[in-house]
Parts: structure tokens; C-alpha cells; sequence
């Protein structure tokens, strides 16, 4: 499971840049939330990736 610091990690990118790539994730069915923290499987965040390719993301 990814969590924010493996986020932060993989993207390059601040701690609330993370949370809201985490939260879109959820929001779209990739991700789970476990009490206040957002995780996603690396197949989830693959899946999401694949699925998003040449599409605008606002994040």
C-alpha cells in the first residue's frame, strides 16, 4: 500500500500536493481511507494511471 510519503516519493511533489492526488484517487475508487490517513495498492495507482493517460487532471 501507497501511502502520502510514498506518494511524495513517486510524484517529486509537497505533502499536500500527495494528499490530493490521494484523495482524487479515493474519490474515483482506487483508494481506501483508514481513519484520516488515504492509501492506494500500487495495482490501484497502476490501474489509475493506465486509465488517465492523455486525459487533463487538476490537481
Amino acid at each position: 500500500m501507497l501511502g502520502k510519503k510514498e506518494i511524495m516519493d513517486v510524484y517529486h511533489c509537497e505533502s499536500d500536493k500527495a494528499l490530493r492526488i490521494l484523495k482524487l484517487m479515493f474519490q474515483m475508487g482506487y483508494g481506501n481511507k483508514i481513519g484520516k490517513e488515504y492509501y492506494v495498492s500500487k495495482k490501484a495507482q497502476e490501474d489509475f494511471l493506465k486509465n488517465m493517460v492523455g486525459k487533463e487532471v487538476y490537481i
